[in-house]
């Protein structure tokens, strides 16, 4: 037993050291999206994903449909958008960003996953400087965002180092509030509630305020558009921003 234990760990080490080789080779060219196509080879359209367990562990690749591999199966995730691939690597701890199209690995970041029609890149996935890119890579606001809420549309939620959140208009740039909130909720309906000066407003996706008397706010996870609410003598009930209306009180 003792052998076949130590055997076991012997091939366990190997295939470490195989995939480490296998990895490193792979992303070592990583290079800007102008290069990364060549006139000698035909653009992929399709692709498949496959998979193998190693220990426990399933890892994936990639291939085109007519069967040239891609990546080969030592990645433990592979999550392929329109343009790009967002590839793990659990041997180098680190995301990459992949044009399957044109076969080219193009950057790595320590964090990188799919916010709304853009990817959101970041220093690490529960501390550090956010920010986010395009479909193709190219990046659209820096990571300089010590948190970012989901994307709707083309706005989305950002908060710096004071705390407060602010609503920045992404292909601007531009904060779409002058003073910025304690809290908010996610968009619901076209409408997001945020929380100043003791006082609850919701704001559209163009920046609009609706200033309210409520004191309390949260958003209802049944019903879309829908914003469980506090008034300052105490009751609950819902809101809804898109008539102004408080619909129907908590008894």
């Amino acid at each position: 037993l003792h052998l076949c234990d130590r055997r076991q760990r012997q091939m366990c080490i190997r295939d470490s050291l195989i995939a480490l080789m296998v990895t490193v080779s792979l992303v070592a060219g990583i290079t800007p999206k102008n290069c990364a196509e060549s006139a000698d080879m035909p653009k992929i359209t399709t692709w498949t994903k496959f998979s193998s367990w190693a220990y426990d562990i399933e890892y994936e690749g990639l291939q085109s449909s007519d069967g040239e591999i891609l990546l080969p199966c030592v990645f433990r995730s592979i999550e392929v958008l329109n343009e790009l691939a967002i590839v793990y690597s659990d041997i180098t701890d680190l995301f990459y960003l992949y044009d399957w199209k044109h076969r080219a690995f193009i950057d790595s970041y320590p964090l990188i996953c799919p916010n709304g029609k853009y990817i959101m890149v970041g220093e690490s996935c529960s501390e550090g400087y956010y920010g986010l890119l395009d479909q193709f890579g190219n990046v659209v606001i820096e990571m300089k965002w010590e948190w970012m809420g989901a994307v709707e549309d083309e706005v989305v939620w950002i908060g710096d180092e004071t705390g407060e959140v602010n609503l920045l208009h992404i292909p601007s740039g531009k904060l779409l509030l002058t003073t910025g909130a304690r809290y908010c909720t996610d968009f619901s309906n076209g409408y997001s509630g945020f929380y100043r000066d003791n006082k609850v407003y919701f704001v559209d996706q163009e920046g609009h305020l609706i200033e309210t008397d409520f004191i309390g706010l949260e958003q209802d996870p049944t019903e879309e558009g829908y914003f469980v609410v506090k008034t300052r003598d105490g009751q609950e009930g819902y809101y809804l921003p898109a008539t102004k209306q408080f619909v129907k009180k908590i008894t």
